[in-house]
């Protein structure tokens, strides 16, 4: 289609070299993502780990929220982190999502404006398995930004699996969602716990993050 001979333009790739590139990514992805899931298996989680999620999300993977409904499978925020990470992975890994190279409503409905430069993606809140790659992303191509690309690519995939009231980002219906209920905070941890530095974005989003009120007093 038009929209994606431009997105390739303004990528300065063909056709063949754009979709090696995506496909690497997610790829690289799905190995971060599982990575992550098995540091936080229980048993297998190391003081580093810990360290490390407690830093993040200010509390350790064994905290256990008086609310949370635990399961033989969840037991703890960190398991809650794991199996987010493992669900994500084995959709991206399913090749099951359909990929466009423009936001626009008609590829995937649940977006909203225009496509602009700096956005880099847009999908659905548990509804479709659609994503669309915006100017941001065909931008980071050009570039070779391989970092923010992998980011984009697994972050969109947790709003498909899991829907808006798990992975929102803070909003006018939702302002504060807390360090688990967005996506930054999960994919700076992704990216540390594979020794990597999460893009600026990121870590800048998780920052700005506020822990929710319940954690506030309770973690050490």
């Amino acid at each position: 289609p038009a929209e994606c001979a431009a997105a390739l333009r303004r990528a300065g790739r063909t056709r063949a070299q754009a979709l090696a590139i995506i496909n690497t990514q997610i790829a690289v992805a799905i190995k971060m993502l599982r990575k992550a899931a098995a540091d936080l298996t229980r048993g297998r989680r190391t003081q580093a780990t810990s360290d490390l999620f407690l830093k993040i999300f200010r509390v350790r993977p064994g905290f256990v929220p008086k609310w949370l409904k635990t399961t033989s499978n969840i037991r703890d925020r960190g398991d809650v982190v794991r199996v987010r990470c493992k669900r994500v992975a084995d959709l991206l890994a399913s090749g099951r999502i359909q990929f466009f190279c423009q936001i626009t409503t008609a590829n995937c409905p649940e977006c909203r404006g225009p496509d602009r430069p700096g956005r880099f993606a847009c999908s659905s809140f548990g509804k479709l398995r659609v994503i669309c790659l915006g100017l941001g992303f065909w931008d980071d191509m050009r570039a070779g930004n391989v970092t923010s690309m992998v980011s984009t690519l697994m972050h969109e995939p947790f709003h498909i699996y899991f829907g808006r009231e798990v992975t929102e980002h803070p909003s006018r219906s939702r302002p504060n969602p807390g360090k688990f209920g967005g996506v930054n905070c999960i994919l700076q941890f992704i990216f540390e716990a594979n020794r990597r530095t999460a893009p600026p974005r990121v870590v800048q989003a998780c920052s700005g993050t506020n822990v929710r009120k319940e954690l506030e007093f309770e973690f050490e």
